[in-house]
């Protein structure tokens, strides 16, 4: 699934090249993708004027000269991709298909055509993505019903507000309580595996049993692999697996392969029913010391 960098990312390559355009046509092919909750429909849009893109956690959040809002959620397997004819201008998402791949094709299920040329397509190979219609003064309310926690990026998330989020998780694994987006918004399977690689906690510790310390430092952590990804490259996992040769991803991908630090061979078990890729020796159950970026940069 597409996480918070690779959202952001895609996030500003569109608002890069669609802000300012206009919606000509506007085609969502699998009616169970398009949820109107209130009055407004899909081709409330036809006409509009693109005026900002945002997001909220997995959210891309299209603004329009109108009241009328487009929100986007990839889920599992959706890609946006900006064409003028051939040319490829935009693209993010699931890396399946190749972003080169001539469009549309049998998994192109949305298309939106724009006054100067271009075409914004929604792919989608197992159609659980889904496009939102709401009127702009309904999407705080929208948000706020699905209990999204604190963004990790912005100054409201601090030590204490995770703490404060992971505290009444007694017995859950911390794997697991950071997958849950009613904690840390945006955060996802890669991600949160190089948050927990990165902070020396195995995957299994109890979300309640940090310390101070390592509370502090898996904050630091969750905010810095966010950010390196956004600002170096998400991460690229071929068939799941990263490139031996590559430092990034640390730990997710590396199962089999030797650890970046230590050169113990990489773990892999199952965690809130997702493959969990860490350490054995730098992520014991306890294990506290040097910092893993230290070795990797």
């Amino acid at each position: 699934m597409p996480e918070l960098p690779e959202v952001e990312t895609t996030r500003r390559e569109l608002e890069r090249v669609i802000v300012g355009r206009r919606v000509v046509t506007a085609y969502v092919g699998k009616p169970k993708m398009i949820v109107e909750p209130g009055s407004l429909r899909l081709t409330d849009i036809v006409g509009a004027r693109f005026q900002a893109i945002g997001r909220r956690a997995k959210y891309f959040i299209f603004s329009f000269d109108r009241p009328a809002t487009l929100l986007v959620h990839l889920k599992l397997s959706g890609q946006l991709v900006v064409r003028r004819g051939d040319q490829t201008l935009a693209a993010g998402g699931h890396p399946v298909p190749r972003f080169d791949t001539p469009l549309p094709h049998r998994a192109t299920h949305g298309r939106f055509d724009l006054d100067d040329g271009l075409t914004l397509w929604m792919t989608d190979i197992r159609q659980f993505g889904r496009f939102i219609i709401l009127d702009r003064s309904d999407v705080d309310g929208y948000f706020a019903d699905r209990r999204l926690g604190v963004e990790p990026l912005v100054s409201e998330f601090t030590v204490d507000a995770l703490a404060q989020a992971l505290a009444p998780h007694r017995m859950l694994p911390i794997k697991a309580a950071l997958l849950d987006q009613t904690n840390v918004a945006g955060l996802g399977n890669i991600y949160v595996d190089e948050a927990l690689f990165a902070s020396r906690l195995h995957p299994l510790r109890a979300a309640a049993s940090l310390t101070p310390t390592e509370l502090a430092t898996l904050h630091t952590e969750i905010r810095s692999v966010l950010s390196y990804a956004i600002q170096n490259g998400v991460a690229e996992l071929p068939a799941g697996k990263v490139d031996p040769d590559s430092n990034f991803p640390r730990a997710h991908g590396r199962f089999s392969l030797p650890c970046l630090f230590c050169g113990t061979t990489m773990a892999r078990i199952q965690v809130a029913g997702r493959s969990t890729d860490y350490c054995p020796t730098c992520q014991g159950q306890s294990s506290t010391g040097k910092n893993p970026h230290e070795r990797v940069g």
